[in-house]
């Protein structure tokens, strides 16, 4: 019977995608039929409507609810209290992310002696995060050595973050198991339709690393070619902007909406039902970011039959191949071909694109494949 502690820093609303992967990983691994023990979910602050249509593991939140404000050093020492505590209970211990109260507090305490521990850094050691705010990440290098000293296998969710993490850590024992994607949510009445116009769809955290400056100077650059081109009377194809995060980019998304010109649409951040909704009603979903060591939106796009746009830098450089989708570079000039590209495909294509794109999802992404993989992983650590 293997005891496994999973340490996420939030599993709130606003946190990004491992708030979603990391409780749907525990939930593939209790639903194992080869999984023999008990996984727990150890979390600062825990959002509970993330999880209305999945069966979690137990979670248990480490910071009072009686502070409303997240503080962080009050953080540190709430789970330096608790990380002892897992040591003594656990066998296995699972910690996902870098540079966290939840990360100190594990690179400083001890492990203990015949304990296992997995480490899954979730893109934050990729080169683009490490030069972001690279003074603090310099001054926190030495704790990532505390912690890697303690660790018994890497775990990557794409080879791209593998041959990332290869390059920091040649002598470690990394494994590659993708996210699992809740596809249980997904279900729909009508068959998916298309557009006229198109409707291209942005739902992300509004971040640099996201790419949403050059999508947005490519896009306003679509809409004018498409205007010289047919004529001013054409029906424009839309751009729906879903997300929170950066002001300054917020700014500049506001400006060209209130143009009125270019057909852009800023809805702010949307969840749970809504955000699968808004997925399916999109022709295609674009994300020319810069750095993801997976992209759950990606596939939770391709999971509703809406085929993507996304760099390679995304992970997913075989959406070509597999046919659900196209590669841009990141710059403005290629995002813009990939527009027009994606906006002049036949019908029959488009319709044969959907169809394979949440058919790749389920045979690659499943609850059931990814539960069978982590266990493996699991299993091979405690032997």
């Amino acid at each position: 019977m293997i005891k496994i502690a999973v340490i996420i820093e939030d599993l709130d609303e606003e946190a990004s995608g491992p708030s979603n992967s990391v409780p749907l990983g525990a939930c593939a691994v209790k639903n194992s039929k080869s999984f023999f023990g008990s996984i727990c979910i150890f979390t600062r602050r825990c959002h509970k409507n993330n999880f209305k249509s999945i069966d979690v593991p137990k979670i248990i939140e480490v910071y009072p609810k009686k502070l409303k404000s997240k503080y962080w050093l009050i953080s540190l020492v709430y789970w330096l209290k608790n990380i002892r505590k897992i040591w003594d209970e656990f066998e296995v211990v699972h910690l996902h992310g870098t540079w966290t109260p939840s990360f100190f507090a594990v690179s400083l305490i001890p492990k203990k002696k015949n304990k296992k521990f997995i480490f899954s850094p979730r893109g934050s050691l990729s080169p683009w995060s490490i030069s972001n705010n690279n003074w603090k990440k310099r001054l926190a290098w030495p704790f990532l050595k505390l912690l890697i000293l303690k660790v018994d296998i890497l775990m990557a969710t794409s080879e791209l973050e593998r041959s990332e993490l290869r390059k920091i850590f040649p002598y470690k024992l990394i494994k590659v198991i993708p996210n699992c994607l809740n596809i249980r949510e997904i279900s729909f009445d009508k068959p998916k339709a298309i557009n006229n116009p198109k409707k291209f769809l942005f739902l992300s955290r509004i971040h640099p690393k996201k790419g949403l400056s050059n999508l947005l100077d490519a896009w306003v650059d679509f809409i004018l070619f498409l205007k010289k081109e047919e004529n001013d009377l054409i029906k424009l194809p839309s751009l729906i902007i879903a997300g929170k995060g950066d002001e300054i980019i917020i700014k500049k998304i506001i400006f060209l909406e209130e143009k009125n010109l270019f057909n852009i649409f800023f809805i702010g951040p949307i969840y749970s039902e809504e955000k699968y909704k808004i997925y399916r009603e999109s022709d295609f979903f674009i994300l020319p970011s810069q750095s993801e060591n997976f992209g759950m939106v990606i596939g939770e796009s391709l999971s509703t039959d809406t085929p993507v746009i996304v760099t390679k830098e995304t992970s997913w450089e075989n959406i070509e191949e597999v046919g659900v989708g196209f590669l841009t570079k990141k710059s403005k000039e290629s995002i813009f071909k990939s527009l027009i590209r994606s906006n002049s495909i036949k019908d029959e294509d488009y319709l044969m694109m959907c169809k394979r794109s949440s058919k790749y999802i389920k045979s690659n992404f499943s609850e059931t494949i990814i539960g069978e993989r982590l266990v493996e992983i699991y299993n091979q650590v405690v032997n």
